[in-house]
């Protein structure tokens, strides 16, 4: 419409139906390439507020943790670093970041540390349908990778090589990534932690142990829906 409210008709304008159409495409497209999987359903929406901490410093840490990811989500820079045991809801943010910027329209790639290296592993092989420089080309350069479960498998020198070497990268070009991890973080060695805890460019932040004595409440067992996870929805293409 124009200024005196009359048609423009000088522009062509795609009808609403045409551009709801076209945005629900964009987001079933960024989910695929997302690799998110199941765990689509873990968003801010249907996180527990305090976690599952049984102490008030836990409860405040986890808050100060979530109050943090949703600023990344809205504008990720840098990176944003979740330590804690399992099932202490890392995993959840993580994944909240992801849909939170799925829903923004904007491209992320989701994988734990295990999967990846399996998949880089798999790529060697000469009937793989993937080749290794293009798999490890299309992760590195993911304009944002969130990396879960970082400690998962990656206790061998080959593993370790390869986290470097990916790190290093997305490192030196200050590109964004969530990654979460379980203590003790020294267990990655000394060049991984010191590039997951730089001041200049991470943001670590410490979640306690869940409260087993909570009752429960929907949550879900993150790591076990991480095993529903594959490649197998990534859009090579």
């Amino acid at each position: 419409m124009l200024p005196s409210g009359k048609p423009d008709y000088s522009r062509v304008v795609p009808c609403r139906c045409l551009r709801k159409n076209t945005n629900k495409q964009r987001q079933t497209v960024l989910e695929k390439y997302s690799n998110i999987g199941s765990l689509k359903r873990l968003t801010f929406a249907n996180l527990i507020p305090q976690g599952r901490s049984g102490s008030i410093t836990g409860q405040r840490k986890f808050e100060t943790a979530v109050i943090a990811a949703k600023e990344f989500a809205a504008n990720p820079e840098g990176w944003i670093i979740f330590i804690g045991p399992s099932g202490c809801g890392k995993t959840h943010i993580a994944a909240a970041i992801a849909n939170e910027r799925i829903s923004r329209g904007f491209p992320v790639f989701f994988i734990t540390a295990a999967d990846l290296l399996d998949h880089l592993r798999s790529a060697f092989n000469p009937e793989s349908e993937v080749t290794y420089d293009r798999l490890f080309e299309q992760v590195r350069n993911a304009p944002l990778l969130i990396l879960d479960d970082l400690s998962a498998h990656s206790d061998k020198s080959w593993a370790k090589e390869k986290l470097d070497q990916l790190l290093n990268y997305r490192f030196n070009n200050e590109l964004p990534s969530v990654i979460t991890t379980t203590p003790p973080i020294h267990q990655l060695g000394e060049r991984l932690v010191n590039r997951i805890t730089d001041a200049r460019l991470s943001h670590v932040f410490y979640i306690e142990e869940q409260d087993n004595n909570a009752m429960d409440t929907g949550w879900g067992d993150g790591l076990e829906l991480q095993k529903n996870m594959t490649f197998t929805s990534f859009d090579w293409k």
